[in-house]
């Protein structure tokens, strides 16, 4: 016979919470689609996991993005190098900043997180742009021996490699902002209002420096 008397908060205790599987979601994969859910597993789980080495790699990453080989010594092998060592600094360096100023701003905008998931958050808002190495590396790599006879074929691989690199840096903005947002418990656009905020810090000083002695 059911005891009439029980009250609803025993109902409730009773009730099993269901379990969080934090294998779920392999985050180099998932974080493509599922930013905010894959963000939310990493918290959860261990928000310093591979963190340092998502920064090297960020770092790298931008650096070979932006880098002109003819300016290097020893071509590829010194882009390389030069990406690795001084990506891995100024990544570095970057990342401390601009996680305490997204940390900062989004407490500004009623952002819940701390450093720790912040730094965590963007961290593996690398991914997208780690991921392009792996078309900007052949591209390097086989740029000399496209077929520059037949300019169809030159330009198509030309531009159509300068395309899928603007659409994942474009992604990777999107990435970040839903990676800060789970961080911060907001949403995306808060985020991204975080983010612009934080430039206009650290920019901000820097033109007025240098308007100041032009």
């Amino acid at each position: 016979m059911d005891n009439i008397y029980q009250s609803p908060e025993s109902e409730l205790i009773e009730q099993k919470t269901p379990e969080y599987k934090p294998t779920d979601y392999n985050p180099w994969l998932s974080i493509w689609l599922k930013p905010h859910a894959t963000m939310r597993q990493i918290l959860a789980t261990d928000p310093n996991k591979s963190v340092f080495m998502l920064v090297i790699l960020g770092g790298f990453a931008n650096t070979f993005s932006n880098a002109n080989e003819g300016q290097i010594p020893y071509g590829f092998i010194g882009l390389v190098i030069t990406a690795l060592i001084g990506g891995a600094i100024i990544g570095f360096i970057f990342w401390l900043l601009y996680s305490s100023l997204i940390n900062i701003t989004g407490r500004w905008l009623g952002g819940q997180g701390n450093w720790e998931e912040v730094r965590c958050a963007v961290a593996w808002a690398n991914v997208p742009l780690i991921w392009m190495l792996v078309v900007e590396v052949p591209f390097y790599l086989l740029f000399n021996q496209l077929p520059t006879h037949n300019e169809y074929i030159y330009y198509g691989l030309l531009y159509g490699t300068a395309l899928v690199l603007l659409v994942v840096s474009i992604w990777s903005v999107f990435t970040f902002c839903h990676c800060v947002g789970e961080a911060h418990k907001f949403s995306a656009w808060k985020a991204l209002g975080s983010t612009l905020i934080s430039l206009v810090l650290i920019l901000g000083p820097v033109i007025g420096l240098i308007l100041l002695f032009s």
